[in-house]
């Protein structure tokens, strides 16, 4: 048995450690396949596999290291000292931690969706915020129910302004306005249009026309 320190040099690990550290770089630097790692570090590829499933789960629980550890044991079936190894490692970002914006794709190539599937549920996530967690992003936050339509209070709203303003064209027309009640009615328009205007402005910041 050994106790690994977050920055224990790649040579004191066991052989083995050394092959689960070495897929791991294959993985996050060169983008290799699962298959091709294993013949490259000359283990199986269910451990190979596994090596790299544990990486991305330990790389993304927040909780407990050693609760993360065994938690990982049970789900995965990596050997704790294994796991031990990797999780000693994965400080180094660059050239070991399996999450990146880059890794994403080699993600979806390599894991079934059942692999998936034990990941969120060893990292407590839902399905729609997996691809944020594997690219190192916030997930984003969950999107609102929009209106598939208008609601109907809306239209009948608006229908019933301008039902009123065409009362006021016909007001108009027939020299119903003094000096004081134009002013008055310019106003009131000018405050509508500002609230429009603000509308249209956000809808257009949101690409929605």
């Amino acid at each position: 048995m050994y106790a690994l320190s977050d920055f224990q040099v790649y040579n004191e690990l066991t052989p083995q450690g050394q092959h689960a550290i070495r897929a791991m770089e294959l993985a996050k630097k060169y983008k290799v396949d699962i298959l091709d790692i294993a013949k490259e570090i000359g283990e199986p590829v269910i451990w190979t596999k596994t090596v790299l499933m544990s990486a991305i789960a330990l790389s993304l629980m927040n909780g407990d290291k050693l609760n993360s550890l065994s938690r990982v044991e049970t789900a995965i079936g990596i050997d704790f000292y294994i796991a031990e190894a990797i999780q000693a490692m994965l400080p180094f970002q660059t050239m070991l931690c399996p999450v990146a914006p880059e890794m994403e794709q080699w993600i979806k190539d390599n894991f079934a969706s059942q692999d998936l599937d034990i990941l969120l549920d060893l990292i407590e996530a839902p399905k729609n915020d997996i691809s944020y967690l594997l690219k190192g992003q916030k997930p984003s936050a969950p999107k609102k129910n929009c209106f598939q339509e208008l609601p109907k209070s809306f239209k009948e709203n608006f229908q019933a302004y301008r039902a009123m303003l065409r009362e006021v064209r016909d007001y108009n027309k027939n020299k119903m306005f003094n000096v004081n009640s134009a002013k008055e009615l310019i106003a009131q328009f000018n405050k509508n249009m500002i609230i429009v205007n603000e509308i249209v402005d956000d809808l257009r910041e949101e690409g929605l026309f």
